[in-house]
């Protein structure tokens, strides 16, 4: 599956994908205007007097135009007497204001001039301006690439599946010869790997393959992209021999020093799962004494759950447990299961080649949770989000679990609260082996930050 992940700062519908970014611009024509002159209408009274006199009289007008201005004006009276006259004019003025500031010439509801500097102060500085004039929107003194069909721009956005690994650990004992079980072991092994290999990272582990009680280090195959191959081919030269020390296979994977049992495989940065498939009963000491005969007493259920836990709490490593074949311990494997920290907290019972594979499928459906690292550009809405297969959006379904959406379709976030990873839900995620593309579309922030 070629994934590619791209952003675009749209405007959206977080439910649907409408899209439309919300214009914000105003138009403003309370400027600073320049008041070329006054048209007053004096509407005061002169006296006439028989003085011989030349009053001045200074009167203030009180404007109604939309400009910003304090006219004043002067009158002069020319009397023939001594008297000083006094008089109050009224001047109502017609003035246009002459100032080019932040207007909406073209009729589009939007600002078409920023003030970067904010040195007009008649210039909200929270507009947003006109999409269409490829302007300096950030004021860093670069013109600012849009695109005209949305009116947002373009940017690359971080996000990556987070990796899947899956260990299986394989009882290979003696007892594994009887009743033909290795090879439907080994096929159903080898359909689960061609499977699910394009989306698991796999790697690979038997009990015993030393002395009779004893796992060699270190792991055969560890965790890696593509090594289902690697696997199936070592699965051909395996002839089941010895005892079952169950406990001991696990605890390899507790082992930090001198050197990790299986670093790739315990690295806390991605989703790891152990997959036990065991025909019988622990026949070995947890320490791994014992000599391994089905006579043996092997660890307890109490032990085999501590380990389990361990594994879960220590490592973050959740565990699955398949029983095949008519020898399984019931009491163990239900210990194991019951500490896994999955949603099976009973073990798979599989009396046959099919119900191993089915038990196997049920696994990796389970854990192809197809969870994406999101980082959500600073500038961008993260309550504004669509995704995008193969450029038709896709339905958000909140945990998976909205009434309203189709079950298990959609994608959702795996914390609403932080948004910095999100999840298809499992009907849509069982379907991305066949996506050519998936994209992330934001939207644009209400204003500017």
């Amino acid at each position: 599956m070629r994934v590619e992940l791209t952003v675009c700062a749209l405007c959206i519908s977080a439910f649907l994908g409408g899209i439309g970014c919300e214009k914000t611009g105003v138009v403003d024509l309370n400027n600073n205007g320049s008041d070329t002159g006054d048209n007053g209408t004096d509407t005061g009274s002169d006296g006439t007097d028989t003085g011989a006199d030349a009053d001045t009289d200074t009167d203030t007008d009180v404007d109604t135009d939309t400009g910003t201005d304090a006219d004043t004006d002067t009158d002069t009276d020319s009397d023939t007497d001594t008297d000083s006259d006094t008089d109050s004019d009224t001047d109502t003025d017609t003035d246009i204001d002459t100032d080019t500031g932040c207007v909406d010439s073209d009729a589009d509801g939007w600002c078409e001039e920023f003030d970067c500097d904010d040195t007009n102060a008649d210039i909200n500085p929270g507009v947003i301006e006109d999409p269409d004039n490829g302007i300096d929107d950030d004021c860093d003194d670069q013109i600012d690439e849009v695109d005209t069909d949305t009116g947002c721009g373009e940017e690359d956005l971080p996000i990556e599946l987070v990796p899947i690994r899956m260990m299986i650990l394989e009882d290979v004992s003696g007892s594994m010869e009887e009743s033909n079980k290795w090879p439907q072991a080994k096929a159903a092994l080898t359909t689960m790997l061609n499977d699910y290999g394009d989306s698991i990272e796999f790697g690979f582990d038997e009990f015993p393959n030393e002395t009779p009680c004893n796992v060699s280090s270190p792991v055969i195959a560890d965790t890696l992209p593509d090594n289902t191959q690697t696997i199936i081919d070592y699965l051909d030269s395996v002839v089941p021999n010895g005892g079952t020390p169950l406990a001991v296979g696990m605890k390899n994977f507790l082992i930090t020093t001198p050197t990790p049992y299986a670093p790739l495989f315990i690295d806390e940065q991605a989703d790891s799962y152990l997959v036990i498939v065991s025909d019988g009963r622990d026949t070995c000491k947890a320490d791994g004494s014992g000599s391994g005969s089905s006579t043996e007493t092997g660890a307890t259920p109490a032990e085999l759950a501590a380990i389990t836990t361990q594994l879960l709490t220590e490592r973050q490593i959740k565990t699955f447990v398949i029983g095949f074949g008519a020898g399984a311990e019931p009491d163990q494997l239900n210990a194991i299961a019951a500490a896994g920290g999955t949603a099976f907290n009973t073990y798979f019972d599989a009396a046959n080649q099919a119900d191993l594979e089915a038990a196997l499928d049920s696994i990796g459906s389970s854990i192809l949770t197809c969870e994406f690292d999101v980082t959500i550009p600073e500038d961008a809405d993260e309550e504004e989000v669509n995704i995008y297969l193969d450029g038709t959006v896709l339905i958000y379904n909140q945990d998976c679990q909205d009434p309203a959406a189709p079950p298990n379709v959609g994608w959702t976030w795996v914390d609403v609260n932080t948004k910095d990873k999100l999840r298809f839900c499992d009907e849509t995620c069982g379907g991305l082996v066949t996506v050519g593309t998936i994209q992330a579309k934001f939207g644009c922030p209400t204003e500017l930050p």
